[in-house]
């Protein structure tokens, strides 16, 4: 019995929330992204890009996110060229891609 009240009450609360969307939705709305978003947001992570080192793995990702953002934005994608550049700027702030340090071998013999 419990969980049938559980159930209507969650059905009630989105009942309610759906009608706030309604009412209060025009007002509020996000507009669409421009082309002009698009080429600033590109921009923008470029310049975070470059503050990496060239050969940097994840300056080649961001890179990469940047050139597919771009032909994104080229083909009138402004919402997935938004997209790849946050990609590449998280890339750039959050590195996921690198090389560990390279491991140096102990030399046998040491300290006979």
């Amino acid at each position: 019995m419990t969980m049938r009240r559980a159930t209507r009450t969650a059905y009630a609360c989105l009942a309610c929330l759906g009608m706030t969307v309604l009412v209060f939705g025009c007002a509020g709305a996000e507009t669409l992204p421009t082309k002009e978003n698009c080429r600033a947001a590109i921009a923008h992570a470029r310049v975070l890009a470059n503050q990496l080192a060239v050969g940097s793995m994840s300056r080649r990702f961001a890179d990469s996110d940047l050139v597919q953002a771009g032909a994104e934005g080229g083909n009138g994608e402004f919402d997935d060229c938004l997209e790849y550049a946050a990609k590449a700027e998280d890339e750039v702030r959050h590195p996921h891609h690198g090389l560990p340090a390279p491991h140096k071998p102990q030399q046998e013999g040491r300290g006979k």
